[in-house]
């Protein structure tokens, strides 16, 4: 997820994705992240050579999805956060990260990797461990009370009334387990650019237009050019999906989504078809769930002025290649 991109629908939840987004969005603001760099041990080198557009959340890479990436030209490290003492890590952040980060030293100039975990984690052992086998200029084991201690003696909470609250929502998590209140959506928006969102809301706005403009045609591409009997079916808009469904009705049941998709998370903007109505070549696409397969659509579908043009013509290359059963 890039930093430019809205989360409102993940900020508000009890979880280490949402003490992710919030810790992002606390260092937006550069003297707090250098405070935060400044913790884990970044020299002022290493940190100058880091800018907040750098930043990225739950980037989904070979090795697996760290937490958080801060990668440039020079520049690699990756954040694997748990927020419950009880969480335990997954084998590839124990040991494929590590030999990762390693092997990039070789090509960036600073690397590394930071386990940031509450004190008495139940595998604090472990991550000792690889700080030993690898070294603790590599790796970084950060302790969550460590470092909010350190934020609420810089008064951060000074800067924006909104900080006090990101403060108390973590250590709420971290330090409690489940937080005593919640923040409420108002309060989650005062956290983003308004210039972001308005960007989010305009390109929202803007795909909720073309769905109801495009629907009837892709509906009667697909009566003309399939053995099916096709009909466009019920619209979503909510934090879960924004699009449009096309329903098949005869010789069976089946459907596809078109628009922004939850996966791994975070929206994409995508085709989603089920499983059982795949094509051979669907199989090992990079974006799946248990019953879908998720096929983007490039950005530039959604910014060109032919917008609704270039729509059509990609949602019909995709359901070509990937429907099972169209024949054009």
């Amino acid at each position: 997820m890039e930093r430019t991109d809205s989360y409102l629908y993940k900020a508000v939840r009890g979880d280490e994705n949402s003490v992710t987004e919030l810790l992002c969005n606390l260092i937006r603001r550069k003297y707090i992240l250098n405070i935060v760099l400044k913790e884990i041990g970044l020299s002022e080198e290493e940190i100058n050579s880091i800018a907040y557009n750098d930043i990225k959340t739950q980037k989904s890479m070979h090795i697996g999805i760290p937490d958080i990436i801060i990668e440039n030209s020079e520049t690699l490290i990756l954040f694997e956060i748990k927020t419950s003492k009880s969480r335990e890590f997954e084998k590839t952040q124990i040991f494929d990260y590590p030999d990762f980060v390693k092997k990039e030293k070789q090509r960036k100039k600073f690397t590394k990797l930071v386990y940031l975990i509450p004190m008495n984690h139940i595998e604090t052992e472990v991550v000792e461990q690889v700080q030993k086998e690898y070294s603790d200029k590599l790796i970084r084991i950060v302790y969550w009370e460590s470092l909010l201690g350190r934020l609420i003696e810089e008064d951060i909470d000074k800067d924006h009334p909104i900080n006090n609250e990101i403060l108390r929502y973590i250590s709420g998590v971290v330090i409690h387990s489940t937080p005593n209140f919640k923040l409420s959506r108002q309060e989650v928006v005062l956290m983003f650019n308004q210039r972001d969102l308005g960007y989010a809301a305009s390109i929202l706005d803007k795909w909720k237009k073309q769905i109801a403009l495009i629907k009837v045609e892709i509906t009667d591409y697909l009566n003309l050019n399939t053995n099916y009997s096709w009909k466009a079916g019920g619209e979503q808009f909510d934090s879960y999906g924004w699009g449009q469904y096309f329903d098949v009705e005869k010789p069976y049941k089946g459907y596809f989504f078109v628009g922004f998709n939850l996966i791994y998370d975070e929206f994409i903007f995508a085709v989603s078809i089920p499983k059982e109505f795949s094509t051979e070549i669907s199989k090992g696409l990079k974006f799946e769930n248990e019953g879908e397969y998720f096929i983007p659509i490039t950005k530039y579908t959604i910014i060109d002025d032919d917008f609704e043009n270039n729509l059509k013509v990609e949602i019909k290359n995709i359901l070509d290649k990937h429907f099972a059963g169209i024949k054009v």
